[in-house]
């Protein structure tokens, strides 16, 4: 007895060692990989430009494009020269990295992107990802809870391979618009079945068909637009910090709304939780339709005139 007891405790032993191994040889591969792939990031073409750096520049956006001849990228290389030559000239291209605060090109994109931020997760579903699967319980469809937790990320990625094929034909405004419009209703839709009839096949059905809808909507539109938006609504001198700033209000509001979002369900409830999001997205929709700016085929310098003349 005394035998076997030692034996299955050197197969755990071994077994719990190789894992270990494995786990330490994953990490280990990760990280090389990490490092290796971030070496081999190019730097900016603007940033490229800024120093001078023109003939290097112009290699990397060649690269950038699919390793195109230099004649299929002329015109989108000489765009960014004439934009990085009009900062040069301006004044607030003298000013230091903590001057960029000052930058008058700053703040309406940045009130712009804040705001942006706030609708999108809640339109997303930022607030209740981590509690998924007792959402799918409350539904009580005949799927199995983990089931339906498998079926979201793929409805999530089949999003965002539609706003590849999307965005340049329809544009990120029409995207934004049309997307928090389906999101917007499906929360109202969900709220209003749970409040007012009784839980059957069909409705549990519906619920959750409007659930998937709303989660294929986001990714298609409203969460995946919100980061190229970022990329171009910022002047080239105070991108870094408008990046940075909206990128640290994202996380904060991610980590406020998923540590508080099971206090608002209980406080007004599970449905009534759904119906808040779905009024929320059409104050979004309302804003977004007269703040938003068509960015899509249009030049950074052309899009920051738009917000040096339009008050947000």
């Amino acid at each position: 007895m005394n035998m076997r007891n030692t034996k299955s405790v050197l197969r755990c032993t071994k077994l719990l060692v190789y894992n270990m191994y494995l786990h330490l040889f994953k990490r280990t591969t990760d990280t090389t990989n990490s490092v290796f792939y971030s070496l081999q990031t190019p730097d900016s073409p603007m940033w490229l430009l800024s120093r001078g750096k023109i003939d290097k520049a112009k290699k990397v956006l060649m690269k950038l494009r699919g390793y195109v001849s230099e004649e299929k990228c002329a015109t989108e290389f000489q765009e960014m020269v004439q934009y990085v030559s009009l900062s040069a000239k301006s004044e607030e291209a003298k000013q230091k990295s903590l001057g960029s605060f000052s930058h008058p090109g700053l703040w309406s994109p940045l009130k712009l992107m804040l705001t942006y931020i706030f609708f999108s997760n809640i339109m997303s579903g930022v607030p209740y990802a981590p509690y998924l699967m007792n959402i799918f319980a409350s539904f009580n469809t005949q799927v199995e809870p983990a089931w339906a937790m498998s079926a979201y990320p793929a409805f999530s990625i089949i999003g965002n391979i539609f706003t590849i094929l999307l965005v340049h034909r329809l544009g990120k405004r029409y995207l934004v618009l049309s997307t928090i419009t389906v999101c917007s209703m499906s929360y109202i839709l969900i709220g209003f079945i749970g409040q007012f009839y009784v839980d059957t096949e069909y409705t549990s059905w519906a619920k959750l068909a409007l659930f998937f809808g709303s989660t294929l909507s986001s990714s298609l539109g409203i969460m995946p637009i919100g980061w190229i938006l970022m990329s171009e609504v910022f002047p080239m001198k105070s991108k870094n910090l408008g990046c940075s700033i909206c990128s640290a209000v994202y996380f904060f509001l991610s980590f406020f709304m998923t540590k508080f979002y099971m206090d608002l369900e209980k406080f007004i409830g599970f449905y009534n939780t759904f119906v808040l999001f779905g009024c929320v997205g059409i104050v979004g929709l309302v804003y977004f339709y007269f703040y938003l700016p068509e960015t899509e085929n249009k030049t950074l310098k052309e899009i920051a005139e738009h917000f040096k003349l339009e008050p947000v």
